[in-house]
């Protein structure tokens, strides 16, 4: 009852009155207007982003628009939190000190950050994951502890402080250490292993180093 009989410029609605006149100008050429994003504002001044379609019909011999408008606001600030958030983990994940990755349980990489890369010796996480499709001939220098890996997860579903020797691209070895733990689809099936990996070579030398 407020707004019946005013004009949507005398109520202030269309935030940006550009986006009014092309919808208008549209809507002259018999042309539909489909999911329009623009902004209104609302009776007490606040901005509201909506979706707006509507099309040019007659009642009673004058032309009229029908309009469909739909308040797509708090959608709007979930997508910008959403991709705020992605954007912070995409950070945390390029500039952690240690190797993160994604791999399947037949021993090729999904995913490496290049902590992982720069651990196994390679420019980037595109050369590790394009080049080792094959980590248990390629990456482990001992073929036993990769079989302990797949036995302690097929148990427990994860590890920590997995301890094992490494094969890097240059054929160098490294000591790491790994935690990862195994990812499975709602029936149970396992998709992938994620996890993280620390490069401990030089603690191992000083490990020898006190023994001898």
């Amino acid at each position: 009852e407020e707004v019946i009989g005013r004009t949507v410029l005398e109520l202030g609605l269309w935030e940006n009155l550009a986006d009014r006149t092309r919808v208008l100008e549209q809507l002259r050429t018999g042309q539909p207007v489909i999911g329009l994003e623009s902004q209104l504002r609302t009776r007490t001044g606040e901005q509201r982003e909506m979706i707006y379609s509507a099309e040019l019909i007659e009642i009673g011999g004058e032309p009229c628009t029908l309009g469909l408008l739909l308040d797509v606001t708090e959608r709007k600030r979930s997508d910008a939190a959403l991709r705020e958030a992605q954007a912070n983990y995409r950070a945390i994940v390029e500039n952690a000190v240690e190797g993160i990755f994604q791999t399947t349980p037949d021993g090729r990489f999904l995913t490496a950050n290049p902590a992982m890369a720069r651990i196994l010796g390679y420019d980037s996480p595109e050369e590790l994951v394009a080049e080792r499709t094959d980590i248990a001939r390629q990456g482990y220098v001992n073929s036993e502890h990769r079989e302990a890996f797949k036995q302690l997860m097929a148990e427990h579903g994860a590890v920590f402080g997995f301890e094992y020797e490494v094969r890097r691209k240059d054929g160098t070895r490294r000591w790491v250490s790994e935690n990862a733990r195994a990812v499975r689809d709602p029936n149970g099936t396992l998709l992938y292993y994620e996890g993280t990996m620390e490069d401990i070579t030089e603690r191992k030398r000083a490990e020898e180093a006190r023994q001898r």
